[in-house]
Parts: structure tokens; sequence; C-alpha cells
């Protein structure tokens, strides 16, 4: 099944930021068509964005089909080809829930981001880290990947990740843990 999202980059001006104040939101119309961008995404959804230096928008999520996604629009709206395979990374996460929970792109628009996991017997988390390019930065974790997975846990419902500006990360949850003595 092939389900096609719209997103639109809306432009709000916080006085106070060095911006103008703007009295309403308002579309870029020069954006894709009109504001609005259209991409295929398996049954799923994005839920996490930022943007590299030139401008581009990476934007993060899930699928049904057991897989995450991080993806690259150009500043025109289109998806940037260029960018992983045909301008996705993907990453199965096997047959049980996923979430992401942070995305950030660094200053060398390099991107890392967190995904966490529940399943029958356990859930964990999933630390990604691409190069610029949208290809796994092979010098962290297993090709680009970190797993951290804890047995005897429902799920990681309240996880935070908070990215440091030396570059590394603060993740911290609260935890519900399963047990025989009820």
């Amino acid at each position: 099944m092939k389900t096609t999202w719209f997103i639109s980059l809306p432009l709000l001006f916080i006085g106070g930021l060095g911006f103008s104040q703007e009295s309403s939101v308002r579309l870029d119309a020069a954006f894709a068509h009109n504001g609005y961008a259209m991409f295929p995404v398996n049954g799923g959804m994005p839920s996490a964005i930022d943007w590299q230096s030139d401008g581009k928008m990476i934007w993060a999520g899930e699928m049904a089909n057991n897989q995450v996604f991080i993806g690259r629009f150009k500043t025109d709206g289109t998806i940037d080809s260029s960018f992983g395979t045909s301008g996705f990374y993907y990453l199965a996460m096997g047959s049980y829930s996923r979430c992401i929970k942070g995305l950030k792109v660094w200053e060398d628009n390099s991107i890392p981001c967190v995904f966490t996991y529940g399943k029958q017997g356990g859930a964990g988390l999933v630390n990604v880290r691409l190069n610029a390019n949208g290809m796994p930065d092979v010098s962290f974790g297993n090709q680009g990947i970190s797993e951290a997975a804890f047995s005897n846990l429902v799920n990681l419902p309240k996880l935070t990740t908070v990215f440091l500006p030396d570059r590394s990360q603060v993740i911290g949850t609260s935890v519900y843990t399963t047990s025989s003595n009820g």
C-alpha cells in the first residue's frame, strides 16, 4: 500500500529573535507545489524535521512495513535523490512498534537520529548516525548503528534525547517493567 504525505513549510516569524513579526502563518508558495510537497511513504508518518546548513530539510519517521526512514528535501521541495538511496535512508526494525525520539543536524551536516522499539519480551533504542550525504557513518557503532536492548521492558514511552554541543547525546526515559510477581 502506498501512502502519500503532504508536507508544508509554514513561515512563522517570531519577534524578538531578529526576525520580523508576521500577523499570520502563510505557506511558502515557492516551495514544491504552492507550499506542499508530496512523497511516497509506505503507510508511515514523518515525525521529526531539521535543516542542514544549505537549507535542505531532513525528516524522519516510521513506516507501516516495520521500517524507519530518514529523507531529505531540496530547498525547492523536491526529494533530493543524491541523499542516501534515491533520497532516503531506510532501516528495518523487525515486526514490532517503533517511534522516533530525536533528530539533529550537526554543523558539518551529519545526522544523528534515535528510534525506540517495543516488542514481546523487551524494548530498546537504536541510534543511527548518517553522514551529510545520507549514508551511514561507519565510524560510529556497527556500520553507523548502535542499539541498546532491554529485556523485561514493555516499552520506552517517555524517552527523551538531548543533543549536546560537544556532539554527545543524553538519553533519558521512564521504564515499565514486566514481572512474574505481579
